[in-house]
């Protein structure tokens, strides 16, 4: 299972991923007061979603299915559903944001309501 890798020391920073065959720019962001993180989408220089927040086990941009959305979901979780919550502790040493085909992002979100 692939995933993409955060440097949460760089906050807030951009980079390029490809997804589902396009390029995108994920730009991360941290509130340290509410100990979250929220992410901007753009495709090329067209921003697609401003702070979208971090939610364990819950796909980002869900409620985002416009053509131009990446075909793929990014689902912040542990591999071992420890965790309850993406926080400055956990991303990245237990929490990743893993890169799931969209009907995989289905049963993870009902798995993690369940």
């Amino acid at each position: 299972m692939d995933f993409i890798a955060i440097d949460k020391n760089r906050m807030p920073y951009r980079f390029d991923v490809p997804l589902a065959g396009t390029t995108y720019t994920l730009e991360m962001h941290y509130n340290s007061e509410g100990d979250f993180f929220t992410v901007d989408l753009y495709r090329g220089e067209e921003l697609l979603a401003a702070g979208e927040r971090l939610v364990y086990a819950w796909p980002l941009f869900a409620t985002c299915a416009a053509e131009g959305f990446p075909g793929v979901a990014l689902i912040p979780f542990d591999l071992a559903w420890r965790e309850e919550d993406v926080s400055w502790d956990n991303l990245g040493e237990s929490v990743y944001l893993y890169v799931i085909n969209r009907e995989g992002a289905d049963d993870a979100a009902l798995q993690a309501e369940g």
